[in-house]
């Protein structure tokens, strides 16, 4: 039996939803995370500039990177934002996004067209999402990191797209 990523979301309304992730096909999983990576190296440059080397060399030989948040510029975090939001404006999100959902149950219900709707009656992404993209982005990030972590290991992107889920919009 496949294993699952269970957890909780919770839309505009306030309404709690429970979501099941299931694992994405090797294929299917591998082509995703190259299509993102693709558009997080975009913003790498930037994130890179935005990082004094110094610190990030100690931190790294130490294993100590706790205190980087303080060494950022921001000036040049907002040219890897940047960089990044070119890289998505440059895809066809919604697409992507759709595959990344494909195998995702929201009140144990697969989406409309997903990998796991076999009845065509599934939710729907258009109709549950419409202005509730804080939700849309905490279930996508879950997703993320339930299919991606392993492949990621100690670099620390687990780390960065827990505190994505985390902020609010």
């Amino acid at each position: 039996m496949a294993r699952t990523h269970e957890f909780q979301s919770v839309d505009i309304e306030g309404k709690d939803h429970s979501i099941v992730v299931y694992p994405h096909p090797a294929g299917e999983g591998l082509s995703l995370l190259s299509e993102l990576m693709a558009i997080g190296a975009r913003g790498l440059r930037g994130a890179l500039g935005a990082v004094q080397f110094d610190d990030l060399s100690k931190g790294v030989a130490s294993g100590d990177v706790s205190n980087l948040d303080a060494q950022i510029d921001e000036g040049m975090l907002g040219v890897a934002i940047g960089e990044v939001m070119q890289a998505i404006g440059e895809r066809d999100v919604l697409a992507l996004a759709k595959r990344l959902l494909g195998y995702t149950l929201r009140d144990g219900v697969g989406m409309r067209g997903g990998k796991i709707d076999g009845s065509g009656s599934g939710w729907s992404f258009d109709a549950e999402f419409a202005a509730n993209y804080g939700e849309l982005r905490h279930v996508l990030v879950e997703v993320c990191k339930f299919n991606f972590s392993s492949f990621f290991g100690g670099l620390g992107g687990v780390g960065v797209l827990r505190k994505l889920a985390q902020t609010p919009m």
